[in-house]
C-alpha cells in the first residue's frame, strides 16, 4: 500500500493569493514511512492517499503522523480519506519531510 507525496512550489494568484504551482519532486511512500525527499523553504506538500483505508500525515524535521499535538519537530497528524488528496501542507521549512501512517 502507498501514498503519493508531491512537493510543490507556490505561485501568486489573482488578488495576491497563492496557489499550488509546478510539482518539484514526487515520491511514492510505503505506509508507514517518511519521505526521503526534503522540502525547500516555502514549498508546500500534498499527499494522495492510495491506501485502502484512511491515513494520517504530518510534516516537519522529524514528522510523526500519529502525533496529537504539534511540536517544533512535527505537526499533529491530519487525516486523509481513501482516494483523496490532503489539503496543502505547509508552508514547509528547508529540510522538512512528510510522514504517513495508518489510522490506528
Amino acid at each position: 500500500m502507498s501514498a503519493v507525496v508531491c512537493f510543490v512550489k507556490m505561485v501568486t494568484a489573482g488578488g495576491g493569493g497563492v496557489a499550488a504551482g509546478a510539482v518539484r519532486k514526487k515520491e511514492v511512500l510505503t505506509v508507514p514511512s517518511t519521505s526521503t525527499i526534503t522540502a525547500n523553504a516555502g514549498e508546500y506538500a500534498i499527499v494522495l492517499n492510495t491506501e485502502s483505508a484512511a491515513i494520517l500525515v504530518a510534516y516537519g524535521s522529524t514528522p510523526d503522523a500519529v502525533a496529537v499535538t504539534s511540536t517544533s519537530a512535527t505537526t499533529a497528524g491530519l487525516g486523509v480519506p481513501i482516494g483523496i488528496n490532503s489539503i496543502l501542507l505547509g508552508p514547509l521549512n528547508e529540510g522538512d519531510k512528510v510522514n504517513a501512517k495508518a489510522v490506528a
